[in-house]
């Protein structure tokens, strides 16, 4: 059985994580399963995500991801067809469509990992997801998370001690701080694209 990586002793560490990146703002907010959410409740759920995925891949072998690349195929010809019969697009809602394009984006995430994933460096990979899923959680929620180069610490080095006791043990060795310069600017080039 998969451990979900869900403490509820988490919470009052990701309200921490939340004001280490500046995020305090109550404004409401729809999450994409329509709830009406503050941007902190949301950053909560987001994080708890985050967390969660990190212990799934933890206790995931990257083997089977070999299916991945078929599967986005036949879900990219799916995603295409759609946008190809504009006549159909009006019958369907725009839930379903937005999300035969979030497996297609998933399932080239996993390709990626696959890659990535062979067995040694299934944990770096694993500590790298995290981050990027970390950056995401708290971008979307208006925050930053800083990283000092002159002395390697910061706040993105805090909020990942502070949620190293909720994840997997791959954690326990953490990320150097050139990783993390390197993940942060990958992550922003990626996210101007």
């Amino acid at each position: 059985m998969i451990d979900s990586g869900f403490d509820p002793a988490v919470i009052p560490v990701i309200t921490r994580v939340a004001e280490l990146a500046g995020i305090k703002d109550s404004t409401l907010v729809v999450s994409q399963d329509g709830q009406t959410l503050t941007v902190q409740e949301k950053f909560e759920l987001d994080m708890i995500d985050v967390i969660k995925t990190a212990h799934w891949r933890a206790d995931d072998d990257p083997s089977p991801l070999k299916k991945a690349k078929k599967t986005r195929k036949l879900a990219g010809q799916l995603e295409e067809a759609l946008h190809q019969d504009g006549d159909l697009l009006r019958y369907l809602p725009f839930s379903d469509v937005r999300a035969v394009s979030n497996l297609v984006n998933a399932l080239y995430k996993l390709e990626r990992d696959k890659k990535r994933g062979r067995p040694k460096k299934w944990a770096t990979t694993i500590r790298k997801r995290f981050v990027n899923g970390l950056f995401d959680a708290v971008h979307d929620a208006g925050g930053e998370l800083g990283l000092n180069r002159r002395n390697g610490r910061g706040s993105l080095v805090d909020a990942i001690e502070k949620l190293r006791p909720h994840l997997p043990n791959e954690f326990r060795r953490g990320l150097g701080e050139e990783t993390l310069v390197k993940l942060k600017q990958v992550w922003v080039k990626n996210r101007k694209k």
